[in-house]
């Protein structure tokens, strides 16, 4: 009986031996894949908008002005322009409500349909009175021209009870654009003759976002004058990207359908988290030609001279490394032919059995320290995991990893 028990015993503890190591090393490998996973998912995500990011405004020189949105206006006391910051480089922990300190954010304009329609009436930008449009999808029935109209508009009901389209964009002949909100569905009459031209205009609506509970929303220098005739680019959207730390600290690459507006995402309840476990977003502006001389890419790292290179937008007044935006600046965003991307993605944080975490934060390896990503340095494995933390996890208690992904705009090509 000695003897058997002593075999038994022996044989449990060649087994749970095995059995620990196997599951360690399961954990270990499940640590090291799901960052990356992450990563991958989150920029084939990211790709499908910024490599189609245009505002279909082939007019203009260059094309699609408004393609990627660093600053917009809203009208301010007296009714003079106030610029809003749409696009961000390194969040500052004054800026912690916005999003995680040290990321990034992004807006830009992508296409959800070709369509558009031209104002067969326009009575101006910043008018109230009725608007005609030249659009015809659905006719000769009223009712399918309603829902096909409202449906490529974005057509929805506001906090204000009001049935509101998306924010879209109109243009004229020489390229010259605003935004614009339908605030009033007025009326659908497949047939109707507009009185002086003679061209049908079966679409009624009009526009008045301060009487129906929305925001004036107008490019950087407010609204421009626009010269008939103006066209609606009604397939479009925009959406901005950022990443920010919840209540339980958990971090998610977040979206809005939208323009980022400071004033209310902060944090506001427009984003939608879409990947957990994103902890780094960076974005680096492309410019077809250089604006300072020598290399193309800015808010990055010169890999000749490991200095910071960054955006020069002081002559615009701003000094947040950002591109200008409406300015006659060589840095003007309207001269950025493309975007590279990092995202950089962490692992559950580990157990202390499996991640031996006191070898983890005193020696920094591949994949215990937070990578540098463009402009923003390294994690190191014993810093706070939070930026400005005392207390909590560190960095070198998860395991990280970047992945980025360099994308012209399709309108944009380098050298044009």
């Amino acid at each position: 009986m000695v003897v058997s028990l002593l075999i038994l015993v022996l044989v449990m503890i060649v087994a749970l031996s095995l059995l620990f190591a196997m599951k360690s090393f399961a954990e270990r490998q499940q640590v090291k894949t799901a960052p990356r996973q992450t990563s991958r998912r989150a920029a084939d995500y990211l790709s499908y908008f910024i490599a189609g990011a245009t505002d279909l405004n082939d007019a203009a020189t260059p094309r699609s002005p408004n393609a990627i949105v660093t600053w917009y206006s809203k009208p301010g006391p007296g009714g003079a322009p106030v610029l809003k910051q749409a696009s961000y480089n390194d969040l500052t922990p004054a800026q912690s409500a916005l999003g995680e300190v040290g990321t990034d954010i992004i807006t830009v304009a992508v296409p959800s349909g070709t369509a558009i329609g031209q104002f067969a009436s326009w009575p101006g930008v910043g008018n109230t009175g009725t608007a005609t449009i030249d659009y015809l999808d659905g006719c000769p029935d009223n009712a399918t021209l309603q829902a096909n109209f409202e449906q490529l508009t974005g057509a929805h009901v506001n906090g204000s009870g009001k049935k509101v389209s998306e924010l879209m964009t109109v243009v004229d002949a020489n390229g010259a654009w605003s935004y614009y909100r339908i605030t009033n569905y007025l009326g659908y009459t497949c047939g109707s003759l507009d009185p002086g031209t003679g061209e049908p205009n079966p679409v009624q609506v009009s526009s008045d976002p301060a009487g129906n509970g929305e925001v004036v929303v107008n490019p950087p220098g407010g609204p421009g004058a626009l010269a008939a005739p103006v066209t609606l680019i009604a397939g479009m959207r925009f959406y901005s990207f950022r990443v920010r730390r919840a209540a339980d600290d958990t971090l998610s690459l977040e979206q809005k359908q939208g323009l980022f507006d400071p004033d209310t995402d902060n944090p506001g309840n427009a984003f939608v988290p879409i990947l957990p476990d994103v902890e780094d977003f960076q974005v680096a502006y492309l410019y077809s030609t250089p604006p300072a001389g020598g290399g193309t890419v800015f808010n990055t790292i010169d890999p000749a001279t490991g200095n910071v290179v960054l955006v020069d937008d002081s002559a615009f007044g701003t000094n947040v490394h950002v591109p200008p935006q409406g300015s006659a600046l060589p840095w003007d965003v309207t001269n950025v032919a493309g975007l590279r991307f990092s995202i950089t993605s962490r692992s559950a944080a580990l157990r202390f059995t499996t991640s031996r975490i006191s070898v983890r934060r005193k020696t920094a390896t591949e994949t215990n320290v937070r990578p540098a990503s463009e402009d923003r340095p390294a994690g190191n494995p014993d810093d706070y995991e939070k930026p400005g933390a005392t207390t909590g996890a560190r960095v070198g208690d998860f395991d990280h990893f970047r992945i980025t992904s360099t994308l012209a705009l399709r309108n944009r090509m380098l050298g044009n």
